[in-house]
């Protein structure tokens, strides 16, 4: 059976918080960086946590917002994404190289 949706995001790119938004999932947004949401301001809504981005992220910070899945782009934190990983955590991490990506 494929994985459940996940109902708890946590976004440390703004482009990933962007497209949450564009695709009605915002709701499912349950914590983002300062970047997302100065690109998307509803994201400062509804209770929603920031947290570091990418480059500074930690574990501990993202972990106590109980995601079941992490949205980050390069470069990112390894040893937090090895922590995320260990928690049982989904964890995407985008890798873009041109605008299409």
């Amino acid at each position: 059976m494929p994985p459940a949706l996940p109902q708890r995001v946590v976004c440390l790119q703004p482009s990933a918080t962007v497209t949450m938004a564009d695709l009605g999932l915002l709701h499912r947004v349950v914590a983002c960086t300062r970047w997302c949401a100065a690109v998307v301001p509803a994201a400062l809504g509804d209770g929603r946590v920031i947290v570091a981005d990418s480059w500074s992220a930690q574990a501990k910070e993202i972990l106590a917002t109980k995601p079941d899945l992490v949205i980050a782009s390069v470069p990112y934190q390894a040893k937090a994404v090895e922590e995320i990983l260990k928690s049982g955590i989904r964890f995407l991490g985008l890798a873009p190289h041109c605008l299409q990506d």
